[in-house]
This record gives C-alpha cells, sequence and structure tokens, in this order.
C-alpha cells in the first residue's frame, strides 16, 4: 500500500542546507495492517508522517502509494487513496455531525458539490461503523472530546481511502477513550482491509493494538517489527531507557531502577496479588521469592469474595482490609 526507498525527510530551509531530520528510510505498510509509529519527543514522527502523504516534500528518496510514485498524483486523486486526521482541534461553527462526515465525500461530489444518495448511505454507514450513529443530528460544539475525535474519524473513513494516517489521535482523550479509539483503529485495518498508520505517544496501547511498529530513534532511524519482537531484541529498551527509568519486558511497562531495597515476600493469586505487587513496589519494597524469617511475609487471602491481607513480621501477625493499611503499617 505504501512504500518508501531511501527516503530522506526534513526541512529545506530556503536556499540553505536542508536540515535533514531522518534518511536512508525504506518503510513498508500493507493493507489490512494497523501500524503505530513511536519514539520520543522531537525524533520528527509528524514530518515523516507529512511527508508520506504529500504535505510536505521529501529531501530524497522514493514514496510509493498503491504501487505509484506519490508525486504522480494529481490531488483528487490522493484524495481517493489516502485520508488524514491530524491532532489540531477543529472549529466548524454550528455543523451538525452528520453534515461533518459527508465533507468527506467530497472527492466523489464533483464540481457543485452535489451528495447522491450512494453518498449519504456511505456517510450513514461510516457512521454506523464507527459507533457515533446516534450523534448524527448532534452539532460538533456539543461533543466530547472523545466523541469529536470518533468523528474525524468517521468524517476521514467517508472518503472511502485505502490508507487512513493520524497523528497523535488520542491527544486529547482520558484513558478510556484512548483505548476505544485504538481497538478501533485496529479493528478498521483488519475488517475492512485498510492501511492505518498512526504516530502515537501511548506505548502501552501501541503494544498492544499495533500489528507493527515503526520505532523512530533520536538519530531519526526506525525499526520496524511486531511489537513483541522489538520488545524481545531490546529495541524499545535501548531508546525509551533513561537515567533512572527502564523498560520492563515482562509487564511492557516502565519504572525506575531505584526501587525495591527493602525486601518482602508475598504470596497469593488473582488481580489482588497483582496489584499488591505493584504497590509494593510503589513503595520501595523488592518481592522476594523466597519466604525467609527475616524480612516481612504478606499473604492475599480471597475467602466467599473478600479479601484480607495478613503481614507477618517479628513473629506478629496482623489483618488488614486493604492495600492502604497494609502500607501504613509497612511504613510505621
Amino acid at each position: 500500500m505504501l512504500q518508501t526507498s531511501a527516503l530522506a525527510i526534513g526541512y529545506k530551509n530556503g536556499g540553505k542546507t536542508p536540515r535533514v531530520v531522518a534518511n536512508q528510510l525504506n518503510l513498508q505498510l500493507n493493507a489490512g495492517e494497523f501500524v503505530c509509529l513511536v519514539g520520543p519527543n522531537g525524533v520528527g514522527k509528524s514530518t515523516l508522517l507529512r511527508t508520506v502523504i504529500g504535505l510536505q516534500p521529501k529531501l530524497a528518496g522514493e514514496i510509493q502509494l498503491s504501487g505509484r510514485k506519490l508525486a504522480t498524483y494529481h490531488p483528487r486523486e490522493l484524495a481517493n487513496q489516502v485520508s488524514v486526521v491530524l491532532t489540531s482541534p477543529i472549529s466548524v461553527g454550528a455543523m451538525r455531525v452528520d453534515e461533518l462526515v459527508a465533507m468527506g465525500r467530497f472527492p466523489f461530489t464533483g464540481l457543485f458539490d452535489r451528495m447522491t444518495d450512494h453518498d449519504w448511505d456511505v456517510v450513514h454507514e461510516t457512521l454506523r461503523v464507527v459507533g457515533v450513529e446516534k450523534l448524527s443530528h448532534r452539532y460538533i460544539h456539543t461533543l466530547s472530546d472523545g466523541e469529536r475525535q470518533k468523528v474525524m474519524i468517521a468524517r476521514a473513513l467517508a472518503q472511502e481511502p485505502r490508507l487512513l494516517v493520524l497523528d497523535e489521535p488520542t491527544a486529547y482523550l482520558d484513558l478510556p477513550g484512548r483505548v476505544v479509539v485504538m481497538n478501533l483503529l485496529h479493528d478498521l485495518a483488519s475488517g475492512k482491509d485498510k492501511a492505518v498508520l498512526t504516530s502515537t505517544h501511548e506505548l502501552d496501547l501501541a503494544l498492544r493494538h499495533a500489528d507493527r511498529i515503526w520505532l523512530m530513534d533520536d538519530e531519526g532511524q526506525i525499526s520496524q517489527g511486531a511489537p513483541e519482537d522489538l520488545v524481545l531484541n531490546g529495541s524499545f529498551a535501548q531508546i525509551f531507557n533513561r537515567a533512572g527509568v527502564r523498560f520492563d519486558p515482562f509487564s511492557g511497562s516502565f519504572d525506575t531502577q531505584n526501587r525495591g531495597s527493602k525486601p518482602v515476600f508475598l504470596e497469593g493469586q488473582g488481580p489482588e496479588a497483582i496489584w499488591t505487587r505493584r504497590a509494593l513496589l510503589r513503595a520501595g519494597y523488592r518481592v522476594e521469592e523466597e519466604k525467609l524469617p527475616a524480612f516481612p511475609s504478606i499473604s492475599v487471602i480471597t475467602k466467599n469474595g473478600t479479601t484480607t491481607w495478613q503481614l507477618e513480621q517479628e513473629g506478629h501477625a496482623i489483618t488488614f482490609a486493604s492495600i492502604y493499611e497494609l502500607l501504613q503499617e509497612l511504613r510505621n
């Protein structure tokens, strides 16, 4: 669907020497794939997205869309292939949801912008697929950030693109909203046989939802692969580890390296034990695998739907009804 060869991206700076952000990029994006572009701030992710869709000129190399050079596409032809959702909030005045989504039909409506029955069928189907059909007659300014973002995705899909490109689509959303949008993008790629490319800072969501990741480092070079491959070969740790912070390949998340100076033993199963372990790590404890009398021992006990925490230390046992109470006693 999209392929680059020896691509160089950056800024031409008038008559001065171009400022190269990244070069020698050989990338590939296939139909049916959801690809997340991730990397530290300022490495050039947005510059890359703008370049591969023709909003910014390349410095060198080649970009092909559906086997054809990007530079040979007429703007209307390109609109039939590619749809874009940018980060900037929209300001559309008194416009209804269905009217905004209908703007995605512009490449098909001709000179006088006349919507046919087929065009409206596409609009209504797109609203249904994205899950915002009940918002059809609402005005844009009355929507929440999450609803508005889903409507913008619907507008992009109304173009019936083969390639959907989004720059930080979860930037203004709460955590449940971010999960919903990432799920939607993955489903659109796999269910509608589209290529979906998005930049994101949501590393945990990218690891969970992306079919492949483009991992961009500080030098502008990109590693490509399944999220699990990039974790196992150390690419994630190499790029994102910072002083005092490390990427944990077991949990797929980041943690500080200076925690865990005080030993404690923990036994128990289920989510209660998992969240107890997280709380202990946050409080500065190192969870040991072997029970020894020299340090505290904690048992997570769930019985008849009720969970308690039993702390044994120095020959005494105390039972608590919450993790907070347990941590307070440990600190004391």
